[in-house]
Order: structure tokens, then sequence, then C-alpha cells
């Protein structure tokens, strides 16, 4: 089941959204349609990057922001991006969709 289905399911009010590896924006219409005041969408891809920014801007309280999160702070991180159009990338070494 869908977080944003159960959270309205337990009447747990939505606010804000941050969503780390947004893709391009698949769930975009969930979170608008979920009341969320605010929804931030992260993605370090710069080509899926610009298609996920074309698809909620307009939106107000909806950001794209590009960047790549980790928990290291100011150190570079290798980011493996995978063979499925880039939707399994990760800092993790990767399995399935190696490029």
């Amino acid at each position: 089941m869908h977080a944003l289905t159960l959270m309205e399911k337990f009447g747990v009010l939505t606010r804000g959204i941050i969503h780390v590896g947004a893709s391009w924006g698949q769930e975009y219409r969930a979170y608008r349609d979920s009341g969320a005041k605010t929804v931030l969408y992260i993605e370090p891809i710069d080509e899926i990057f610009e298609r996920l920014k074309a698809n909620v801007s307009g939106t107000e309280g909806h950001h794209a922001i590009r960047a790549l999160c980790s928990n290291l702070s100011g150190q570079k991180v290798n980011f493996n991006i995978a063979s499925n159009g880039g939707e399994s990338s990760s800092i993790l070494p990767l399995g399935n969709h190696d490029t």
C-alpha cells in the first residue's frame, strides 16, 4: 500500500514531503493531491532532473532540486548510474542494473 494512502487511512496530515531520488516525478500527482504544502523532489542526474523540473514547475510549493544526498558531508562520493534509465542509481554498488 502506498505510504500516502496509509497516512490518509490513519488520519495523518501530510504537510510536507521530501523525495530523495525523485527521478522524473512519477509521484507528482499523488503528492499534489495529498494536500502537502511543500514538496521537495531531489534528483542528481542532469537529464532526468530537467524532465523532473519541467513536470513539477508551475505548481506552488513543489520544488525540484538537483543534488546528491550522502552521509559524507563535504566529501566526494562515487555515484553509480544504473542502466534502467537511472532509476536504480545509487552511491552503493549496483547489482542487476549495473551500467
